[in-house]
């Protein structure tokens, strides 16, 4: 009732496009952290791909919704890991652009609040 009372479908559609093609059952996911000064990292790492849930840590509720603030951007932030291709889904309505693939990392353009990637290994 609250998702359709508030229409926040939007808000599912990251997680959806993230997921599309991802055989789960078959990947064997391990979770791993990490974490610096600017934003928290979350990777669940299977046999062909490694989905990534990465969230600034100024994006707080108290922050955003209760005191109504801007949360500082975040800027220059990689992933430290080597895959063939990346694709982020942006949340919370944000569009700054895509991901960089390199040698060994993904690199994330300047944002604000956070977004989940889809990376390929």
């Amino acid at each position: 009732m609250y998702i359709e009372a508030k229409n926040l479908f939007r808000f599912y559609t990251p997680l959806v496009k993230l997921l599309e093609g991802v055989t789960i059952h078959k990947e064997y996911f391990k979770p791993s952290v990490i974490e610096n000064s600017d934003a928290y990292i979350m990777l669940l790492s299977g046999k062909t791909t490694t989905l990534v849930y990465v969230r600034s840590k100024a994006d707080r509720w108290d922050y955003v919704l209760r005191d109504g603030l801007t949360p500082a951007p975040v800027s220059g932030l990689t992933v430290p890991i080597e895959c063939k291709a990346a694709k982020a889904f942006w949340i919370m309505d944000e569009m700054p652009g895509d991901v960089v693939v390199s040698d060994k990392s993904v690199t994330l353009p300047t944002f604000t609040h956070g977004c989940v990637i889809r990376m390929e290994m």
